[in-house]
Parts: structure tokens; C-alpha cells; sequence
């Protein structure tokens, strides 16, 4: 029987000691993930003192922890597995491709965490590195990149091999964990990080991170015990369209009805024939990507099955593209790629967190912050691809983790000091 057990009280963020092996892993991952040496070395010295850590206090995993880790196997690991096994049968190869040694790292290494984490207090350990070596990233893009070319998605964050997009989901998710730790617990430098993070975001002049940050700050409305019905009511209003026009966005219908003529609509006011070529090539590729995936819906195209087929088929709706790319579209990624198997895979769990963490967070501050970070980025699905990246499948773990010491299986065993909450 599981029952909510706030084990994450986020006052005691500011009194927690920083992990400095997380820190320089997650520094090194953010200035050298391009570098296979440097990456590898970062690799084996964390998998290094997780292991020695484990064994040295002698510890035992929980039932809690057991069924964490079978639930993120079945998440990650099924989907690592089924990009591997998708090779039999994919369109084309994609040379150089890394798109299954970066799923297959991910999920080893967000492995190393879940274990390692195994109470609030390693929780807001890792979570301190990961915040504070994020906040030396964003130094370290704006200081290596002139002023001048800020927002420019060719040159932002370039010098250490990051792109604008990345550097904006960082801060994103951090501007709002930093925002929401200095109003609910006033947290040190509070008012300082959130300038960072939100200074940096907008000279990324990444979109989606915008996005996300704003529709996390009204989720952060929304869940606040003490509000207004009318204003709760406003808000959600605002929220409903917001996902309707992200939803549409995937749906050739409505693309066509109903963005498209919002579009020439505030072109024709603006005295503009042209709206975004950025827009409108994304969305080009999500009508090319559901396509694809309604030819095979059960397996898709394989393994880089969007980029290798777009390739060979550069014409979209009479437009020819010069550069392949990818979806830009989760859904549509995953649908062309893995078909119904991988969508299934990659959001189950995604989904159960989130519909868990809403039924429960009045009760739980750790769960209310899952809420909006799991909420706002399952939004941003539309316009990103969350499992090529590194950073991003660490950020949802970091989420699954904050999901998992939320909970506790009422066991006699649980009372055990030395297992693994």
C-alpha cells in the first residue's frame, strides 16, 4: 500500500552540501559531451563512486527502489532496447549516427543516479550540483559568446558544441525550480539565480524555453492552495488555448485551418507575404513525420527512420529543403521512428508521474514542483525531442526521482535503516 510521505522538505536545500563528483559531471557533460575521451572519463569516475559508495555503507535496494528501477526499465530501457533492435529493420543508416549510444548512455547513467539517490538529502545534494553547474554553463556560453550574435541559433553556445535550444531548457527547468525554491523557502542567492537563468534564456532567444518557463510559472499559479476561483479559472482558460495551439501544431487539419490562417492573419495586418520560415519548415516536418508513421504504425521506420527518409525525400507539400533534419516534433519522432510501440514506451510512465503527482500534490510540496516541471516540459513536446539529449533525460530523472521519495510502500522492511528509500 503506498502513501504520501513527504521525505523531500526543499528548506533544507540551502543547508545540503554540494556533491562535487556530480558537480564536475554535470559541468563536464554540459562543456565537453561532444568530446568522447572527456566523456568517457566523466562516465567511468561517476559509475566509480556510486559503486564504491554502495558497497562501503552496505546498503540493500528497497522494494521502493526495486520497482523505481523495474519501472524506469521498462521506460528508458525498453525504449534504448527497441531503437537497437529497430536497426533490423530501418529505412537507411545515418552515418556517424549517435542516437542509440546517446539513449543507451543516458539510460546507464540515469541508472547510476537512481541508485546513488537514495534519500532526501542525496536528492538535494545531486539537485545543488545540477543547478550550480548549470548556472556556470550559462556563464560560460554568455562570456564565449559575443553580444552581438545572442539568439543566434548558429553561434549562441557554440564554442563548447551547445546550441541555443539546449542552453534555453536548462534554464527553463532551473529558472523555475530557482523560482519556485526562493518563494516557497527563500533560498540563498534565490533572487540571483533566477536573474541568471532568466537573463541567459533570453539571450538564447530560444522560443520553446520561453514557452515553458511561462506556462511553468502559471502552473505554479494554478497549484497554489490559496487562490481565487475566477483567477484559477482565467488561467486556465490561457492554459487550454496554449495546448490547443501546441496541439495543433501536429495536426495537418488543423494546421491548415486554423494555424495557417492565424498566421496570414497577422501578416496581413503586419502588410507581410511571409511568415517564420523556421514555423513553417517545423511544421512541414511534423506533417511529413505523421505521415510516416500512419504508413507504419506499428514499428515506424526504424532507428533515425525521420532523417535517413527524409533525405531521400526532400520535397514536402511542394517545398524542396536542402539540409536534412529531424522532427522538431516528439510525437511525431517517436510515431515515425518507433510507431505506436516507441509512443507507448517513451509516455506511460511520463504519464502515470504526471496524473499521480496531480491527484496528490496539495499534500506534497515535492510533488506540486513535479507538477509544473513535468507539466510544462510534456507541453514543449511539440517543438523538441527530449530523449536525444543528454541534458533532458537527466532533467526528467531528476523528476522521477523527486516522483519516487515521494512515496513509500507501508512495509516493515522500509523501517530498516540501511535500505534504500
Amino acid at each position: 500500500m503506498e502513501v504520501i510521505d513527504n521525505q523531500i522538505d526543499f528548506k533544507y536545500f540551502d543547508k545540503t552540501k554540494l556533491n562535487w563528483i556530480f558537480f564536475i559531471y554535470f559541468l563536464g557533460m554540459y562543456c565537453f559531451y561532444t568530446n568522447t575521451y572527456i566523456q568517457l572519463a566523466l562516465h567511468i569516475i561517476l559509475i566509480i563512486y556510486v559503486v564504491v559508495d554502495f558497497f562501503r555503507n552496505k546498503t540493500f535496494i528497497s522494494f521502493n527502489s526495486w520497482k523505481t528501477i523495474i519501472m524506469y526499465c521498462l521506460w528508458l530501457g525498453l525504449l534504448t532496447l527497441i531503437a537497437a533492435l529497430s536497426s533490423l529493420w530501418a529505412y537507411a543508416k545515418l552515418p556517424d549516427s549517435k542516437t542509440l549510444m546517446t539513449l543507451f548512455k543516458s539510460f546507464a547513467m540515469g541508472g547510476i543516479m537512481l541508485i546513488f539517490v537514495k534519500n532526501q538529502t542525496r536528492f538535494l545534494s545531486v539537485l545543488k550540483s545540477f543547478l550550480y553547474a548549470s548556472i556556470i554553463l550559462c556563464f560560460i556560453v554568455l562570456l564565449t559568446t559575443p553580444i552581438s550574435e545572442y539568439g543566434n541559433e548558429l553561434v549562441f553556445g557554440m564554442v563548447i558544441k551547445q546550441q541555443r535550444n539546449g542552453v534555453g531548457l536548462v534554464c527553463a527547468y532551473f529558472g523555475a525550480i530557482s523560482i519556485y525554491l526562493y518563494l516557497s523557502h527563500k533560498i540563498r542567492f534565490g533572487k540571483l539565480m533566477i536573474f541568471i537563468f532568466l537573463f541567459t534564456l533570453l539571450c538564447s532567444g530560444s522560443r520553446g524555453a520561453l514557452f515553458q518557463l511561462a506556462i511553468s510559472l502559471i502552473l505554479m499559479i494554478l497549484t497554489q492552495k490559496q487562490l481565487n476561483k475566477k483567477i484559477k479559472g482565467i488561467i486556465m482558460v490561457i492554459l487550454i488555448l496554449a495546448l490547443f495551439f501546441s496541439i495543433s501544431t501536429f495536426i495537418p487539419f488543423l494546421q491548415e485551418k486554423i494555424i495557417q490562417r492565424f498566421i496570414s492573419l497577422f501578416d496581413t495586418i503586419n502588410g507581410s507575404d511571409n511568415y517564420d520560415g523556421s514555423t513553417k519548415g517545423r511544421m512541414l516536418f511534423v506533417y511529413l513525420g505523421l505521415q510516416m508513421f500512419s504508413n507504419k504504425p506499428l514499428l515506424g521506420y526504424g532507428i533515425d527512420g525521420f532523417v535517413t527518409y527524409f533525405t531521400d525525400h526532400p520535397v514536402i507539400n511542394g517545398i524542396r529543403f536542402t539540409d536534412f533534419s529531424y522532427s522538431h516534433n516528439n510525437i511525431a519522432e517517436l510515431g515515425a521512428d518507433f510507431g505506436i510501440v516507441g509512443l507507448i514506451t517513451w509516455y506511460w510512465l511520463i504519464l502515470y508521474i504526471l496524473i499521480k503527482s496531480i491527484k496528490n500534490y496539495k499534500k506534497n510540496s515535492a510533488l506540486r514542483l513535479v507538477v509544473i516541471l513535468l507539466g510544462s516540459d510534456l507541453i514543449l513536446d511539440v517543438g523538441r525531442i527530449p530523449w536525444s539529449t543528454y541534458t533532458h533525460v537527466f532533467l526528467l530523472i531528476m523528476v522521477l526521482l523527486m516522483f519516487r521519495l515521494s512515496f513509500r510502500t507501508k512495509s516493515k522492511k522500509i523501517a530498516n535503516n540501511n535500505l534504500i528509500q
